[in-house]
């Protein structure tokens, strides 16, 4: 069974991550053992998930985006992983400068397309998640998060003016930020 098809307008050039592979990420992270130091994550990652280290050691998805990296976060001084982020589709940074408005048009529809897919298809895995929108300077940012139950990771995709992103935050962040009413 194939990707479903989004709309009739993503004909652009732009690559994104196969929505069936970004789920087996998230169920992965949602049953990997917490908490971990960044190096078994890359580890972990390099062995079950496709990613590579490139030459300064940093993380690298498997899918051919512009932007494929994948950056893990900690606190300074910290061992421990507190989550990490990755795109899933490229990136256009300042589309109003850098596209005409056709192909801003192709890239809103593109974005919107993959957001879409991905939260459909995460659903069935995480179960429902909580929508949110924010303003950041002049953009808007639009959010699915799932809170994992039993102090769980939080898993969240966003879609913002220049790429699709998911952001998974260890279950010790995610109490973080559940306890701040985040």
């Amino acid at each position: 069974m194939g990707e479903p098809m989004g709309s009739e307008l993503v004909v652009g050039e732009w690559s994104w991550a196969p929505v069936e592979e970004v789920v087996a990420w998230a169920r992965f992270w949602a049953s990997a053992s917490w908490p971990m130091t960044e190096d078994v994550a890359i580890d972990l990652g390099v062995a079950h998930l496709g990613w590579s280290v490139d030459e300064k050691g940093a993380a690298v998805g498997p899918w051919p985006l512009n932007r494929p990296g994948v950056t893990l976060s900690r606190d300074y001084g910290d061992k421990d992983c507190h989550g990490f982020s990755f795109k899933v589709t490229d990136v256009v940074g300042r589309p109003e400068e850098l596209l005409d408005a056709d192909g801003q048009r192709l890239w809103e529809a593109f974005l919107r397309d993959r957001f879409t897919l991905l939260v459909r298809a995460l659903t069935p895995e995480l179960r429902e998640s909580k929508r949110l929108r924010e303003k950041l300077e002049d953009s808007s940012l639009v959010t699915a998060r799932w809170d994992l139950p039993d102090g769980g990771i939080r898993w969240d995709v966003t879609q913002s003016a220049g790429s699709v992103t998911c952001w998974v935050s260890s279950p010790e962040s995610a109490q973080v930020e559940r306890n701040l009413g985040n």
